[in-house]
């Protein structure tokens, strides 16, 4: 009688030889990695809808400082970034401590909504489609200054559409 497991053994050795783990490179020059803040939260979002992630950084010093959006130049460039400025995702000099993205108006683009401490309101921005965005400046998610912490977006009573909750710490 022949025995399946000297054959089970080799396939396994066989496979575990030929499987290789992912490697990783260390990036250590441009702006993506040296550009200073006083970071809190980083994102991984396809602002602009090219099928490659961006990176999105809330900062929040005391004194208040610009989040940073890197968009992702894809294959072509080695899959380099580009750092956005003159966006009003990007000019806020709010003391932001997190964020959280999704299609809030069901428009096929992603939006975001980032969370401020030190009593600044939160803001709210509307993906125009090609990863620039607005600034929403009216809603009462974005009136009401406090010291949030993080955000969510989920379908909370499962009627289609996205509802954010908010964290907050409470002042003294």
């Amino acid at each position: 009688m022949l025995s399946l497991a000297p054959l089970l053994a080799c396939l396994v050795a066989i496979g575990a030889l030929s499987s290789s783990g992912q490697t990783f490179t260390r990036i250590t020059e441009g702006s993506l990695v040296n550009d200073g803040g006083a970071s809190r939260s980083v994102n991984w979002v396809d602002v602009n809808n090219d099928g490659y992630c961006d990176l999105f950084v809330s900062n929040g010093l005391e004194a208040g400082e610009d989040n940073f959006l890197y968009i992702n130049n894809g294959p072509d460039s080695n899959f380099t970034f580009q750092k956005v400025s003159g966006d009003p995702i990007v000019e806020s000099r709010s003391r932001s401590d997190g964020s959280s993205w999704a299609d809030i108006d069901n428009d096929g683009d992603i939006d975001a909504f980032v969370v401020n401490w030190y009593n600044d309101d939160n803001l709210m921005y509307w993906n125009n489609g090609n990863g620039t965005f607005e600034q929403e400046l009216g809603d009462i998610s974005v009136n009401d200054a406090g010291y949030s912490e993080t955000c969510c977006w989920g379908d909370i009573d499962n009627d289609g559409d996205v509802d954010l909750y908010v964290t907050s710490w409470e002042s003294w």
